[in-house]
């Protein structure tokens, strides 16, 4: 027994001396090296993050700076600028709308003043609003010289003052464009103090007038200022992502603050920008070193239960081991990878757009493609989900043979793919990848035994050109796409400014359109007659939504309808037209009223319900109102919009098909969807007479109306030989302008009072 004991005992000192000794040494050799690497990682950390916000702050203002010279200096090139300031007397308010308020509203320019070269005021703006000598005599002896570098007599010394930026501050840009001849300069940027205020001073001589020859004494000098207030400095702080930025002419005194010089242009500092820092390292290491203290203690007091299971669990932990990192793995890749394809998704996407950006801007350029297949809905709805989904990986498959291996070819969603050129020399190479694109897609896919031909349109934006944000060059490709599109699909379009001021545009009327929906101001139904073709009389009268702006004027419907039908205001406005239909239905019971149906009415659930019970608390009967449908809608063949479309012809309601003959009409869409009515479109009765392949196409049309029991209407009927050739190949009703224009409701009555039959050109054109 004493033997066992001595040598339980003899393995109990060596488990001690050769396991739980060296372990729990390790462990509190290994807890002092983790708290002092800590410390020494929360310095480098926090050191780091400061250097970073310091140098984003840097590089915020002197985006700043040349961004106030693009916007100061395409309004001094602007030559009916240059022409107004040679009038007299002075068109101030011109001035005032397109100067001072432009610049104030759009770029936030706080004060703008254009000079003579005498530094004389000819005119000027704070705030946007007209200002005079009062305000800019508080300036004017501080931005002197920089008036005076315009003069032609200007020094050489003068001109060349100009300080490199400072090490660990900001300055202003170095003087652009100025002419070695010694005549004037085109553009100055500088960082000032004026009226105990930073500001960047911003100044461009004004282009001459073409018509008047150049003169000294009649030119001009267009002076910004941009002042480091309040509101501007909350605005860069969030955008930097900064804490309590400010500005003071002294350096900071309180210990969490930093301080970034701000450099005049001589070199001298005239203030700093003072900010709480962003500490990640000291946050981190606040909760780490608790965590890791009980961490610890922990590991001390079960050390001891886990050393005598080490070796029964080493190999299980091994083994459990390799199959994490597997499954840690796999997850990794799911989170930064497209199932279907494979591809990089958006979140992978990004950090690659970050380093290519990161390329961009130390010389090299990069571009962003962002590519959408056109009709990918058609290849689902005729072929199935699954054949779409394999096309998908066909294109997805196609790409990356052409793509470099420095250039990213990623997926979106749905049928959006995304590419990003790392390194372009020029747009040339940029050109002739797309087009390799264009190419690549246009070659046919074999698909389930069937061969199936797609195209792809194609959005670019290249980088430094259109920004460096990475979500913003995201958004100006999507624009480019959706231009893409709209010029044709099958093409490549690079972002251009103007598209962004056209959404700009299209975002304004939609808010506007929805407060018109509202109120009611502005939105009127005007009526267009249909005529019976041999009686000559009004039968019916189609039903138009005519918007009239207060201060934009008359939008035309094809500009708002497909903004409201983007924005679902198209279900409120449709309703309401319907409502003001059946009342000019219920004046005049012996007609009809047709009302125009948009498809993406139809995908409202309760669609024909809602339009049934509306002319029913109208007490309007439905055999007065008459619903116009576009080939479009029927092309979906969505079985909702079939249910509809029969719900509507149960009820009582008559159903036209508009525009026949511009989209894919056939006699088995007909067939399905058993509209009552066909219009011919007008384009073709435009050409009736001039060409015999249009009256042929016409005959044959209403013959085959006649023949499937249809309503044959011709649009857009002008002149007495097509109402005349109409009337003889059998057409049963007529529209355009040789009966009437589309008349207010409050015209209406003086049309309907009119003696018939009203097809008289002399009627028709007053």
């Amino acid at each position: 027994m004493a033997s066992v004991a001595r040598i339980k005992d003899s393995m109990r000192s060596r488990f001690l001396k050769t396991v739980l000794l060296p372990l729990f040494l390790m462990l509190a050799f290994m807890m002092i090296v983790g708290m002092v690497g800590l410390d020494w990682a929360k310095r480098r950390v926090d050191d780091a993050a400061i250097a970073q916000q310091e140098k984003t702050l840097q590089v915020e203002i002197s985006s700043r700076q040349r961004n106030l010279a693009i916007q100061l200096g395409s309004v001094a090139r602007w030559l009916p600028l240059a022409q107004k300031l040679q009038d007299v007397p002075l068109d101030r308010a011109w001035l005032s709308q397109n100067v001072g308020d432009w610049l104030y509203e759009m770029f936030d320019h706080d004060d703008v003043y254009i000079v003579d070269l005498s530094g004389r005021l000819v005119y000027g703006a704070v705030l946007g609003r007209e200002a005079g000598e009062a305000e800019f005599g508080k300036i004017s002896a501080a931005i002197a010289p920089v008036i005076a570098s315009f003069q032609p007599a200007a020094s050489a010394s003068a001109r060349g003052q100009i300080v490199d930026m400072a090490r660990h501050g900001i300055a202003a840009d170095a003087d652009a464009n100025f002419n070695d001849d010694g005549t004037r300069g085109t553009q100055r940027v500088r960082i000032m103090l004026l009226d105990e205020r930073p500001a960047i001073v911003t100044a461009r001589s004004v282009a001459s007038a073409p018509s008047r020859p150049a003169s000294i004494d009649r030119a001009f000098v267009m002076i910004s200022v941009a002042y480091f207030h309040a509101g501007y400095l909350e605005n860069l702080a969030k955008h930097v992502g900064l804490e309590a930025l400010r500005f003071d002419r002294s350096p900071s005194s309180r210990g969490s603050e930093r301080s970034l010089p701000l450099h005049a242009n001589d070199g001298s500092e005239i203030g700093y920008l003072l900010w709480t820092p962003s500490l990640p390292g000291t946050q981190m290491s606040g909760v780490i070193a608790p965590v890791g203290v009980a961490t610890f203690i922990l590991i001390v007091l079960v050390s001891a239960y886990m050393a005598r299971a080490i070796w029964l669990s080493a190999q299980r932990l091994s083994r459990s081991i390799i199959e994490l990192q597997a499954s840690e793995a796999q997850a990794q890749h799911l989170a930064y990878h497209d199932v279907l394809t494979g591809l990089p998704n958006r979140a992978l996407l990004n950090e690659r757009i970050i380093q290519a950006l990161g390329h961009a801007g130390q010389g090299e350029q990069m571009a962003i493609l962002m590519l959408d297949l056109d009709r990918f809905k058609h290849v689902n709805d005729t072929l199935g989900h699954h054949a779409g989904d394999i096309l998908i990986k066909e294109v997805a498959h196609r790409l990356q043979q052409l793509a470099r291996p420095d250039d990213t070819v990623a997926r979106l969603g749905g049928d959006e793919f995304v590419i990003i050129l790392a390194a372009v020399h020029d747009r040339a190479d940029v050109n002739a990848f797309c087009k390799r694109i264009v190419a690549a897609i246009g070659e046919p896919f074999e698909l389930n035994g069937n061969s199936l031909h797609v195209s792809v349109s194609i959005g670019v934006v290249t980088a430094p050109l259109n920004g460096m944000e990475p979500g913003e060059l995201m958004r100006k490709a999507d624009i480019a796409l959706y231009a893409a599109k709209a010029d044709g699909r099958d093409r490549h379009t690079y972002f251009e400014s103007f598209m962004d001021d056209r959404v700009k545009i299209q975002r304004a009327i939609g808010i506007e359109l929805r407060g018109a929906v509202k109120s009611g101001q502005g939105l009127a139904v005007h009526y267009q007659p249909l005529i019976d073709a041999k009686s000559q009389k009004i039968i019916g009268l189609e039903a138009l939504l005519r918007w009239q702006h207060a201060t934009r004027g008359a939008i035309s419907p094809g500009e708002f309808i497909p903004i409201a039908e983007e924005t679902g205001l198209i279900l409120p406005l449709g309703e309401w037209v319907l409502r003001e239909a059946c009342r000019t239905a219920k004046r005049w019971p012996d007609i009809f009223v047709a009302v125009n149906l948009s498809p993406v009415q139809f995908r409202s659930a309760d669609f024909a319900a809602r339009m049934i019970d509306i002319v029913a608390q109208e007490a309007c009967a439905a055999g007065s109102i008459e619903f116009e449908i576009t080939e479009g809608m029927l092309l979906s063949e969505d079985e909702g919009s079939k249910a509809a479309l029969e719900a509507l012809r149960t009820a009582g309601f008559r159903i036209a098909l508009d525009d026949f003959g511009t989209g894919y009409s056939s006699l088995s869409y007909l067939r399905r969807f058993k509209v009552d009515k066909i219009k011919i479109d007008q384009s073709f009765i435009q050409n009736l007479g001039g060409n015999e392949d249009t009256s042929a196409i016409i005959e044959s049309v209403i013959t085959l109306g006649r023949a499937m029991g249809l309503t044959v209407v011709a649009e857009g009927v002008e002149t007495r030989d097509q109402k005349d050739t109409l009337v003889a190949a059998g057409c049963h009703e007529l529209q355009g302008y040789l009966f009437s224009r589309a008349v207010s409701a409050h015209d209406l009555v003086d049309l309907m009072a009119l003696p018939e039959p009203i097809a008289d050109p002399d009627r028709a054109q007053s």
